[in-house]
């Protein structure tokens, strides 16, 4: 008959971690790497986008329907694209760790979200008395969200910052002494900035937890059995 054996984990083997409340919490390396390419590909759609709305300020409009488009307009779309391009190669290829890319990354959303609020003051959408639709930042801020593994207080500070352009922009131009909306009036008209600066921190909550869940699962399945 056999002697029966009695098997036990290494002592050596790390237990899983448990806790829920680690925000900052590390994720598993291969899920950051993948939404760091993703950032990548992000600032380069950008880029695209950027250089697009320079071509039609700068040839189309002012062929097919003799606009003029101010000067400053085509300096922020070439800026804009130049920073695009630049956070396209850091990302892509620059050997830094992934957390420095992710904050790089934040710094993106922040400066595309001041472009953006700039070409709003210098069109007049941030002079007007009453609303002419969404800024183009709430796509902004939603796109950062589903793109950058930051953490959700990271998400909530700069989605707050990138909301908050529009409304600077405005009181630039209040400033200045040129037609703008009243207080009460430009806080109405950009509050759909500030709730998608709190919708961003979902999918970063949703990121970090299944983070959570897949480190549990590798640290599960690192358990050694040996003999006793």
């Amino acid at each position: 008959m056999a002697t029966p054996k009695l098997l036990a984990p290494r002592l050596d083997t790390p237990p899983p971690d448990t806790s829920d409340s680690g925000e900052s919490q590390r994720l598993p390396d291969a899920l950051v790497s993948e939404h760091i390419r993703r950032l990548a590909v992000c600032a380069a759609v950008g880029a695209v986008l950027w250089t697009y709305g320079l071509a039609m300020d700068a040839i189309v409009r002012p062929i097919t329907i003799a606009v003029s488009i101010p000067r400053p307009v085509l300096v922020v779309e070439t800026v804009a694209i130049a920073v695009s391009l630049i956070m396209f190669a850091y990302a892509r290829y620059a050997p830094d760790a992934h957390a420095r890319k992710t904050d790089a990354g934040l710094l993106y959303v922040v400066l595309n979200a001041a472009a953006v609020a700039l070409l709003n003051t210098l069109t007049g959408l941030a002079a007007v008395s009453s609303g002419r639709g969404l800024s183009w930042n709430t796509v902004v801020i939603l796109v950062a969200a589903m793109i950058l593994p930051a953490t959700p207080r990271r998400m909530l500070a700069a989605s707050l910052a990138a909301a908050s352009m529009d409304p600077l922009a405005s009181s630039i131009v209040h400033l200045s002494g040129a037609p703008s909306a009243s207080l009460a009036t430009t806080l109405v008209f950009y509050m759909p900035n500030f709730a998608c600066a709190v919708v961003a921190t979902l999918p970063s909550h949703v990121l970090h937890r299944i983070g959570r869940r897949l480190r549990r699962a590798q640290e599960m399945g690192s358990y050694e059995l040996v003999e006793l």
